[in-house]
């Protein structure tokens, strides 16, 4: 039986009343729940004081460049706004978002795309762990050994590829 592993959200929105709800259901369905890093993902708002989500989301995605910060450049995101516009969907997964959320929402269905993107993140990452196979070649990406049936493994760099 496979154990849940618990995650922790990080919601940044400038509302006081809403980050209390979603926290509140959030923790009841289990996650932890902070205003600061490290998360496992990031809840954020649009209009942002300051400076906007939009603008928050382009410094978190070339973070990679700051080791402090590389982390932050891959955490999912999903965006909260209270704004109708089709182009700030469109904007905010140009740059890199992985789901878009309008207010007035469900706390219920938050919640349920959390885990839905929580799920599709952590899976994927879980399956590049894995050994491939492919006929008699088998490949382990975590110790980095090549084997094929009729040779002893061998050594390999092995490269990802993104897609």
């Amino acid at each position: 039986m496979a154990t849940q592993t618990t995650h922790t959200i990080c919601i940044i929105d400038d509302e006081a009343p809403l980050r209390d709800v979603v926290r509140r259901y959030l923790e009841h369905d289990g996650f932890n729940v902070i205003e600061t890093a490290p998360h496992a993902l990031l809840l954020l708002d649009v209009m942002l004081p300051g400076i906007d989500g939009f603008g928050l989301m382009r410094i978190l995605r070339t973070a990679g460049a700051s080791p402090s910060l590389t982390t932050a450049s891959s955490v999912p995101v999903i965006m909260l706004t209270s704004r109708g516009d089709e182009n700030d969907p469109i904007a905010g997964f140009a740059l890199g978002v992985d789901d878009y959320v309008t207010k007035p929402f469900s706390p219920r269905e938050l919640v349920a795309r959390i885990k839905a993107v929580l799920r599709r993140i952590y899976s994927e990452s879980e399956k590049s762990e894995r050994p491939l196979e492919y006929g008699a070649l088998l490949i382990d990406p975590i110790r980095r050994i090549a084997h094929h049936a009729d040779h002893s493994p061998h050594r390999c760099a092995i490269s990802s590829r993104t897609r």
